[in-house]
């Protein structure tokens, strides 16, 4: 895995929350991370 730390000016976040069996919410939770910010990017 690669990880870089970037500096940038600051932004609003957008927050939520999934309940239910981790094994489920999870893989959700970052699917939709990953399509919110294949968005923003355009």
């Amino acid at each position: 895995m690669k990880v870089s730390i970037v500096e940038r000016n600051p932004q609003s976040w957008l927050g939520y929350h999934l309940q239910g069996p981790w094994q489920e919410t999870v893989p959700r939770g970052f699917n939709q991370l990953k399509k919110l910010g294949e968005r923003a990017q355009g």
